[in-house]
């Protein structure tokens, strides 16, 4: 693909993903000066066509230049319920893109200030790294592989923003010995791998990456005035929630999460829900437009108000039927 260095977004996401993505989009739109490219992976056609109708006329609403390219993944790899196998997309884009970009998971909003990001290519230019990842955790990058359960190798950076520079990643895997992320990814067990795309990742890089700065470091729980891109660190995500819920949201999180964390999570839905206003405030230029993703967000909300009540009902209905006894017992008297 002729793709024009500095300016290429890449993002992976399924259906579940579209309205966040939606979100991102409207993000690197409102905070960009050059306005880039953005290209979504569909992985074995996990994006469906209503989808993608979506976000063509969302992007010609928004001026952005968004492609769809298909990506096959072998469908042997390892997922879950919670975790789509459109998670290894980036891996796939690493591949196949020709030249360098910067991947960003699609529950995350990038802030003004956040083109900066493109500087560090010059970095990966210098140090021949494969790419510079968010969120460290760990800053040994010394091996040993295979990994350990007990060892939090695959927690030493985080995959939801990378820099990829293509020349030293295509460098690296046309090498003898390195062992391409597609056969890494059948091999979980045999390395104990507990995640799912995100330890292929870190095992296929190596220790060859760099980290990026603290204010790219931005899970909602560690949130700093600095940040550049604000990512949600918690199980669930903004959109999931419906804000008369907020309130409900933010008391359960204060359960098992300290008060600098839940403080980092009203941060993130204050500006989730600014974004969100701008964009549907903007969308009303197309009221078709703006119904079908609102119809498209209902849907997720829905499921949340289900997993949050069906725990009340369920323990509301096993009350009635430990009572019952004692309410036959009064009508019998």
């Amino acid at each position: 693909m002729d793709l024009n260095r500095d300016t290429n977004i890449a993002v992976s996401f399924d259906d579940k993903y579209l309205y966040p993505f939606l979100l991102l989009a409207f993000s690197i739109q409102k905070n960009s000066t050059k306005k880039p490219k953005i290209f979504i992976a569909n992985v074995n056609s996990t994006l469906s066509n209503e989808s993608q109708n979506i976000i063509a006329i969302f992007s010609r609403l928004m001026r952005l230049e968004i492609r769809v390219v298909e990506a096959s993944i072998p469908k042997n790899v390892k997922t879950s319920s919670r975790v789509s196998i459109a998670g290894y997309g980036r891996l796939w884009l690493a591949d196949n893109l020709s030249d360098d970009f910067v991947y960003i998971d699609t529950d995350s909003l990038v802030l003004p200030g956040w083109e900066t990001i493109f500087d560090y290519l010059e970095l990966l230019e210098e140090h021949q790294e494969l790419l510079l990842a968010a969120m460290p955790a760990l800053e040994n990058k010394t091996p040993p592989w295979p990994i350990a359960k007990e060892d939090k190798t695959q927690y030493r950076f985080h995959s939801g923003i990378l820099v990829i520079k293509n020349e030293n990643w295509k460098k690296h895997f046309s090498t003898p010995g390195n062992l391409p992320w597609q056969k890494i990814a059948t091999m979980h067990d045999e390395l104990k791998f507990v995640g799912h795309d995100q330890p292929v990742l870190q095992y296929a890089a190596q220790g060859k990456y760099l980290h990026l700065p603290g204010d790219f470091v931005n899970l909602a729980t560690k949130f700093t005035e600095t940040a550049k891109v604000v990512t949600s660190g918690v199980w669930l995500k903004p959109w999931t929630v419906p804000r008369e819920q907020y309130f409900k949201y933010i008391s359960s999180l204060m359960m098992y999460q300290n008060y600098k964390e839940v403080f980092g999570v009203v941060k993130e839905l204050e500006i989730y829900s600014r974004y969100e206003d701008e964009m549907l405030d903007y969308l009303s230029l197309d009221e078709n437009l703006k119904q079908e993703i609102l119809e498209n967000k209902l849907r997720f909300q829905t499921v949340f108000k289900i997993r949050h009540n069906v725990p009340f009902l369920a323990n509301k209905i096993l009350f009635e039927i430990m009572s019952l006894p004692r309410k036959l017992i009064s009508i019998i008297k």
